[in-house]
């Protein structure tokens, strides 16, 4: 097999974040930032161990090459919605849709969101996607 075909099966990335860590994930050849989610809330969980730079609310769906708008700090509480697998943060292959409220009058915010950096991190035993 050659290297685009091998590249076209699976791209592995190192992203730097800052303060010199390191997060090694996977993305499928066919990740789809176009994810549907269920509208039913599901609970609650906190984000933490960030490192200080916030976990990105991605849209569209669960995969590091999606867009993000914004970043929850640690220590936030957000609505969890649903679950489907998506791109492997540090050997956690789920995330949650999720909905999050900054608190500035600006309104509820919705997207993904790995859950290897929520406070009860595991595989989820509420509704898949």
């Amino acid at each position: 097999m050659n290297g685009t075909a091998t590249l076209a099966i699976k791209t592995v990335a190192l992203l730097a974040v800052a303060g010199g860590a390191a997060v090694l994930h996977e993305t499928p050849a066919a990740a789809s930032c176009a994810h549907g989610a269920r509208d039913a809330n599901a609970g609650y969980d906190t984000v933490e161990g960030t490192g200080g730079q916030g976990l990105a609310l991605r849209i569209g769906g669960p995969h590091t090459s999606c867009s993000y708008l914004y970043r929850i700090p640690d220590g936030t509480q957000i609505d969890l919605y649903c679950w489907t697998q998506g791109d492997n943060i540090f050997g956690t292959p789920y995330w949650n849709y999720v909905r999050w409220n900054q608190g500035d009058g600006t309104g509820d915010r919705f997207g993904w969101v790995s859950i290897y950096y929520l406070r009860n991190a595991g595989a989820p035993s509420w509704a898949a996607c």
